[in-house]
């Protein structure tokens, strides 16, 4: 009785580790998140890491691994100074900003190879908007912080700076989505002065009136899965990163049906803002996310109240009066900023969102599209009237003026800049900081063409030093980029055929079109929806606004992001005011960046004295389809091959089996075997046959 006790606890006790052992592979503690902690923003009151003195102005950065909780998940993150959210760097025209940049990351990975996801550690800082110098020691993207290195960067902010809302973030190309994704970005806002807003302005503006002014910084660094999309998780397995989740957690967090694809509103999960009903408030808002636009609009949880809001900036640069909204919604491509006046007419609950309508796609593109909530807004009573918004928004600088009425723009004045596939610009990927692919004067005024080849993805094109007026969109008439003959998921191989499907002779990634075959014609291309955008944008223009132009920049506007959707060709113009240098351009997709999608100009004070660059044929030159018969390649060649191999083994079996048969057996004796071993001969060389040609 005793050793059958003994041999029940001992099965027991196995139940009991191997149930221990399975169930630590779950995670228990994941679930989504609920949100609901009060707002804050993320202005710092440590005079050691920003204070004013005078025109000066001084902050301390220190990048590095930081443990971040929120709710449940307990994540290490690159950021500033501790925090999901970097300090708010306040400022004036005129200003002089000095940023001690200190890199307390480990020791970087080995080298990789240029525009591949690499160097975890390495870091700098650009500040995104301002029209700045790109030399140094001021806003240069290819000053290098090693890690356990610092910089001091100065950055003279321009008298004739705009005042509105910016951003800043790391910049190393390579691992600039590694670290933007991390958390490693902040608010720059450049202050009004008081005597140049109206009194509804003011009311809701720094620096008198801070509490109506809210600041708003949405990061994707919790965007674990978007459909088949992996983001963080995917930018860590890639470079390296070792403060990774344990296995059954990241598991949990990538999985489609889980949800758990969340943007942080000031370093926290959908935050609770309380307003008065009927309070006027400023929301200044920046997409710092790595990899989607929002569409963004206020939604009424139930109740019959609604919000009411005007635009009244985008990236930074005021508009010329408020405006409504496009259908209800906002377009907020990746990097780019939008101000809203805005109030709320009846308690209840509101929320912050982005949701993407069916209709948008005709006008933003298929991918990179984002549905979720940022803020949830308690609208409370209150005895507060109807506000009115502003009349008259304050002037533009006067190298910002107006430009869509200026005829004649010199031909050495013009650049076309081609979006492709595999994160290509004007065909070739980034090389070098010298590799300046086009050549402007300071004072000249500049007409640049956005085009975007691709079939169904967006690119939001960035320029850096210079803001850009939106001229107007175009026909496409230029080539399609897709996917070759011979790509291959390991080897992604594309190239370009004009619109007829016709070869163009030009190529990415593979060194010759001779494998590509002219006569094959791409079943699904051009995407009808994706070549009308100028007839769209027009209707838009005329106020025939409706979900399918959610996604355009209005005539006039001034970015600097500008959403390229699919077949597109937009023209923009600008004043080079000021600076020379080089000046950085890029899709903002900020992986595609790291990748290669980026290229420079060099901005020169005499173009007289300068060597030419010539411009990039980016016409679609044919290649002659060829009218003679096709040759055997491929399936063809095996097949005959395996017929003829087939062919001699039958034939020398059967000459075999007839010279034995002829001195060992009989007549009947040597047909029987004979044909038994022709039948099994066929059959084995049938199955053969199949399996390689399968």
């Amino acid at each position: 009785m005793k050793n059958q006790i003994l041999i029940f606890l001992r099965i027991c006790g196995l139940i009991v580790v191997f149930l221990t052992y399975t169930d630590c592979e779950r995670c228990y503690e994941c679930q989504p998140l609920k949100g609901g902690e009060s707002f804050r923003d993320c202005r710092s009151s440590n005079s050691s890491v920003y204070r004013r003195d005078g025109n000066n102005v001084y902050v301390n950065l220190v990048v590095d691994v930081a443990d971040i909780e929120i709710e449940w998940l307990k994540i290490k993150r690159r950021v500033y100074n501790g925090n999901l959210c970097g300090p708010t760097i306040r400022m004036k025209p005129g200003d002089t900003v000095y940023v001690h940049l200190e890199n307390r990351l480990g020791p970087d990975q080995p080298e990789k190879e240029l525009n591949e996801i690499r160097h975890p550690n390495t870091t700098n800082i650009y500040t995104h908007g301002l029209h700045i110098s790109s030399l140094p020691p001021g806003d240069d993207v290819f000053t290098r912080v090693d890690p356990g290195k610092s910089h001091n960067y100065s950055f003279n902010v321009n008298v004739n700076q705009p005042a509105g809302t910016y951003w800043y973030h790391a910049h190393w190309h390579g691992s600039t989505f590694f670290q933007v994704t991390s958390g490693l970005s902040g608010m720059l806002i450049v202050d009004d002065e008081s005597t140049n807003m109206d009194v509804e302005l003011d009311a809701v503006s720094c620096p008198n009136h801070c509490e109506h002014d809210v600041d708003i910084l949405l990061q994707s660094t919790l965007q674990y899965t978007n459909d088949s999309v992996d983001f963080i998780h995917e930018a860590q397995e890639q470079i390296g990163d070792p403060f990774r989740l344990n296995k059954s957690t990241e598991d949990w967090l990538m999985n489609v049906e889980n949800g758990f694809d969340y943007f942080t509103t000031n370093g926290l999960y959908n935050p609770t803002l309380t307003i008065q009903k009927n309070q006027m408030k400023r929301f200044r808002i920046v997409n710092a996310g790595g990899y989607v636009g929002l569409e963004l609009e206020i939604a009424n949880n139930g109740g019959t109240g609604q919000c009411v809001i005007r635009e009244i900036a985008f990236d930074g640069v005021y508009l010329d009066a408020p405006r409504k909204q496009i259908y209800q919604q906002t377009y907020v491509a990746i990097a780019a900023r939008v101000d809203w006046m805005i109030y709320c007419d009846t308690p209840g609950i509101y929320q912050l969102r982005s949701m993407s309508l069916p209709d948008g796609e005709w006008s933003i593109g298929t991918f990179r599209r984002y549905n979720g909530t940022f803020l949830t807004i308690n609208i409370i009573e209150s005895n507060l009237s109807v506000p009115s918004f502003s009349t008259a928004l304050p002037t533009r600088p006067e190298f910002i003026s107006d430009l869509r009425n200026i005829n004649n723009v010199p031909e050495e004045n013009k650049f076309i800049v081609e979006l492709s596939d595999d994160f290509f610009m004007n065909r070739q990927k980034f090389a070098k900081k010298e590799d300046y692919r086009h050549r402007m004067e300071v004072g000249s005024v500049q007409e640049w063409t956005f085009v975007n080849s691709a079939q169904r993805a967006p690119h939001p094109l960035h320029i850096h030093v210079n803001h850009f007026q939106v001229i107007s969109y175009n026909d496409y008439t230029g080539p399609l980029s897709g996917r070759s003959q011979h790509y291959f998921s390991e080897y992604p191989t594309s190239v370009l055929r004009s619109q007829k499907g016709d070869l163009c002779n030009d190529t990415y990634a593979i060194p010759s079109l001779q494998y590509e075959d002219p006569n094959f014609i791409w079943p699904d291309h051009p995407d009808k929806k994706f070549i009308n955008h100028r007839k769209r944008w027009e209707a838009l223009k005329q106020g025939a606004e409706n979900g399918k132009s959610v996604g355009y920049a209005k005539r006039g506007d001034w970015r600097d992001v500008i959403n390229v959707p699919p077949y597109s060709n937009i023209t923009v113009r600008f004043n080079v005011h000021e600076y020379d240098g080089p000046v950085v351009m890029h899709c903002h997709v900020l992986k595609h960046e790291d990748l290669g999608m980026m290229l420079t100009v060099d901005s020169v004070k005499d173009i007289k004295t300068s060597k030419y660059i010539p411009k990039k044929d980016l016409n679609c030159k044919e290649v002659e389809k060829k009218t003679e018969q096709k040759g055997l390649v491929g399936k063809e060649i095996t097949i005959i091959v395996l017929f003829f191999v087939c062919l001699v083994s039958i034939v020398s079996g059967s000459v075999f089996i007839f010279l034995y048969c002829k001195t060992k057996a009989s007549v009947e004796d040597m047909v029987f075997m004979n044909l038994n071993y022709f039948e099994l001969r066929v059959e084995r060389l049938r199955e053969k046959c199949h399996n390689d040609i399968v």
